[in-house]
């Protein structure tokens, strides 16, 4: 988005560079957002699939 804001050269070109960075900055917080987010599905299954097995060794040793 560019916005029609005057400023000295030094001054734009500061801003220019804070921009760049928060936008790298914020990459890099989608990528360990994502991270964070698959190993939470991954563990989420994983408790799901220990559960389902806890249920049928608790239904077999009761006969249920």
């Amino acid at each position: 988005v560019k916005m029609l804001v005057q400023g000295t050269p030094h001054e734009t070109s500061a801003l220019e560079r804070e921009v760049e960075l928060l936008r790298e900055m914020l990459d890099e917080t989608k990528a360990d957002r994502d991270s964070w987010k698959e190993q939470a599905q991954k563990i989420t299954a994983l408790v799901e699939d220990q559960s389902a097995r806890k249920k049928g060794f608790w239904a077999r040793l009761t006969g249920a």
